[in-house]
């Protein structure tokens, strides 16, 4: 009897290792949205293809097609959604929703889609950890990419034609952007409220307002980057800073905006090293650094923009 019962437990165990082992392993799904039988073993929407996945993760979904739903991502870990070539993710929401939203989720990875319409984009919200490679964001009424309360990584996205921001960083989140182009927007980047940017090899230009701000506290730090084209190329307030050095990677290009390259508005501080900021104020006024009341504070104007004009006083 004893030994009946030691080899059901053994037995017991066994049958929950292999339960267990079932449920942490890695799910690999398709979506063809542009599938209209029952076959091929993929699901019609990224959607479906969610509510069948563990959110523990590691997972991943691979999509082809031509897909019409708005995305919601909460709660997951270790999500991958790539793109097969051609791949896209289009409102259907009439402009009340955002296409993808991620939700208190970590190491979300979407990668390689057209994002078409929508209030906003794709938005990162709640604490969330997001990682944007090679998506082209465009046509919503909003942001193209937003964040709020998180962290993300973009690299090689290109952010246009949006009614607002190409990219939004609120609420004390952080974004490190790589080889991005953020163009025709009505303002190319800004972070706001306790929040950075990091850009790097990143382009800002011929947008309506701002190629990139930062506002309320907030930061920017500026490498080997193209601002052009915009009304004014870089605008601090609120007590927010900026740093436009050249490490190595070559100068930041602050050139041909049609009033201010830098404005460093109230409370502000622009520090300057090695970057080039001249041929601004093509609309007839403005400056390549413009120090705006009040109180704002810039080093390097004298010796470090490149020979640019400036109203800025140093000590």
């Amino acid at each position: 009897m004893r030994a009946f019962t030691c080899l059901r437990k053994f037995t017991l165990t066994i049958a929950f290792a292999m339960t267990l082992c079932s449920y942490m392993q890695a799910a690999n799904l398709k979506v063809n949205c542009n599938q209209t039988g029952e076959n091929e073993g993929a699901q019609r929407t990224i959607t479906a293809a969610l509510m069948r996945l563990n959110p523990i993760g590691p997972n991943t979904v691979t999509v082809s097609g031509a897909c019409h739903e708005n995305v919601v991502i909460q709660s997951f870990d270790r999500l991958t959604l790539v793109a097969n070539p051609g791949a896209s993710i289009s409102d259907a929401s009439a402009g009340n929703s955002d296409v993808v939203t991620i939700i208190d989720s970590q190491r979300i990875l979407v990668q390689g889609f057209t994002v078409n319409g929508g209030s906003n984009g794709i938005s990162c919200v709640e604490d969330s950890t997001c990682r944007l490679d090679g998506n082209t964001v465009q046509n919503s009424a909003g942001n193209g990419v937003v964040l709020g309360r998180s962290r993300a990584v973009l690299s090689n996205n290109l952010l246009r034609n949006n009614g607002f921001r190409g990219l939004s960083v609120l609420h004390a989140s952080d974004v490190s952007s790589f080889q991005d182009v953020s163009i025709n927007n009505a303002e190319g980047a800004r972070a706001v409220t306790h929040s950075s940017i990091v850009a790097q090899n990143s382009t800002f230009q011929n947008n309506a307002g701002v190629g990139i701000g930062a506002a309320q506290n907030s930061a920017l730090r500026i490498f080997a980057s193209t601002i052009s084209g915009n009304a004014d190329g870089v605008v601090l307030s609120g007590s927010s800073a900026a740093q436009i050095p050249d490490f190595g990677s070559g100068p930041s290009n602050i050139t041909g905006n049609l009033a201010n390259g830098v404005r460093v508005g109230d409370l502000s501080f622009a520090s300057f090293l090695g970057a080039n900021v001249t041929g601004n104020h093509t609309g007839g006024t403005g400056f390549d650094v413009l120090c705006a009341p009040q109180f704002s504070a810039t080093r390097g104007t004298a010796t470090d923009i490149g020979g640019g004009t400036t109203n800025c006083v140093e000590p």
